[in-house]
């Protein structure tokens, strides 16, 4: 006799917009959240094809299938080896949108400075193609979804997909997505290095040091309670090497074990 699992509802809507644009949160787990990975690996764990071109099942529309979700949910990471398989058959809540890259049409030549299609919908930087990553199509555009989710492939040769969603409590607000453009502040909010995370004002503290060949040097002594959001070095290129080999010496609530690792150089 199995136990039934109990109901979970969410108490808050989902703003999918926070997924990046919240740094703050992102440590912060939903109850009820399970987020799964799903691809087309070789089940029996033997690599065949390259981990390509294994499928769920083959639908009445002569569409490979190797993604099927019940909601709620949100699809959150999408990659395919370049634009083998599409066009792509994102069907939410029932409703089907063709998704493919500039290559899709002509798969025995492809385009270079190609794109995610529609574009409106798959922006840069959020969605990225081979010719600029040399090897994959990459998405991390959300497609929230209320009660399914199911992704279609036309073709299968080298039929790759790798895919990462959270799936929500029962009930979850989250919205079902109809080929909408990303929110502008996200878009910007990716398109950004990662110094654009870190605060500004009276909480930023910079200087400059010179780090003797032997011994250490106080870099920052910070006092009261605070949270470490960013630590940046610069040095000119001539120091990359010797910046490369030094280390940090971090001590933190009078302790006096310290955490030490390689300075952060590249």
């Amino acid at each position: 006799m199995a136990a039934r699992h109990p109901t979970i509802r969410s108490q808050a809507p989902i703003q999918i917009r926070e997924r990046m644009g919240a740094a703050d949160a992102w440590p912060r787990l939903r109850l009820g959240v399970r987020t799964v990975m799903r691809s087309t690996h070789d089940p029996v764990g033997g690599n065949e094809f390259a981990d390509a071109s294994h499928f769920i099942r083959r639908d009445a529309a002569g569409l490979s299938i190797p993604l099927d979700l019940q909601g709620p949910g949100v699809l959150a990471f999408v990659r395919h080896n370049q634009w083998h398989g599409s066009p792509w058959h994102y069907q939410v809540d029932g409703r089907d949108t063709v998704v493919t890259e500039t290559s899709s049409a002509t798969p025995d030549m492809p385009v270079a400075g190609s794109i995610w299609q529609p574009a409106a919908a798959f922006p840069y930087p959020l969605a990225r193609t081979w010719s600029e990553t040399r090897g994959a199509d990459l998405s991390w555009v959300t497609v929230p979804f209320t009660s399914s989710f199911l992704l279609g492939y036309e073709r299968t040769h080298y039929g790759t997909g790798y895919f990462i969603a959270d799936l929500l409590p029962e009930s979850t607000p989250v919205g079902s997505w109809n080929a909408d453009a990303p929110a502008a502040d996200v878009l910007a909010l990716a398109g950004s290095d990662a110094e654009a995370l870190l605060p500004a004002g009276p909480d930023a503290h910079s200087g400059s040091v010179d780090v003797p060949a032997s011994g250490t040097v106080k870099v920052a002594d910070l006092v009261g309670p605070r949270r470490m959001r960013g630590l940046v070095f610069e040095a000119p290129t001539a120091a990359a090497a010797a910046l490369a080999a030094a280390r940090l010496r971090i001590t933190w609530d009078d302790r006096g074990a310290s955490a030490t690792r390689p300075a952060p150089a590249s």
